[in-house]
């Protein structure tokens, strides 16, 4: 639904995404909606550490996607480290004058007890920038609850202490990502 949404609004000439080691299904179909019809083939090149791995000629772990063609930049295992590559590349985007560009990167609710969070959300709101930072919030870090592991309550009032607009939807419904990306983007 999110990257249906995406294709409505963004060619991958004007998009750039830093998605999360488990984005794979959200790179999936951008790549099928901008006609790259081997990236299960390109997946599996990967996960078997192949030679004809074009990313990274099978020296990567797996999903440490880069599909530049289609505005799928680099992802890396540390967390929180795709925040500022996509308020970097959105800043990029605005320095070019291109003022239909895109980018988001993709975390969930456990990066958000990392500064890159915070270093993000400041760029996007001091320089204007058009990014998404999008949080996927099931309620589970990797090994700790949102009570143990982070500080954020209130995802819509952080947001708003930068003066960010905040998005919420059921990401179990379609309808209802497909709608809210839409209106995010």
């Amino acid at each position: 639904a999110t990257a249906l949404a995406l294709s409505r609004v963004v060619g991958p000439d004007r998009f750039g995404i830093v998605p999360h080691y488990r984005s794979g299904a959200l790179c999936s179909m951008w790549c099928e909606l901008q006609g790259v019809e081997d990236f299960s083939l390109t997946m599996l090149r990967q996960q078997f550490s192949r030679e004809t791995d074009p990313m990274s000629g099978g020296r990567q772990m797996v999903y440490h996607l880069h599909l530049p063609e289609v505005g799928i930049l680099p992802v890396q295992s540390p967390v929180g480290m795709q925040l500022g590559k996509a308020a970097g590349y959105a800043l990029g985007f605005k320095k070019k004058g291109i003022d239909d560009a895109l980018t988001m990167a993709v975390i969930g609710d456990g990066t958000t007890a990392e500064g890159d969070l915070h270093d993000a959300m400041n760029a996007a709101s001091v320089w204007d920038l058009p990014v998404i930072l999008m949080v996927t919030d099931n309620s589970v870090a990797i090994s700790t609850t949102p009570e143990e592991g982070r500080g954020i309550r209130d995802f819509e009032a952080y947001a708003k202490g930068f003066g960010i607009a905040h998005f919420s939807c059921d990401g179990r419904d379609f309808d209802d990502v497909f709608e809210t990306t839409l209106k995010a983007a």
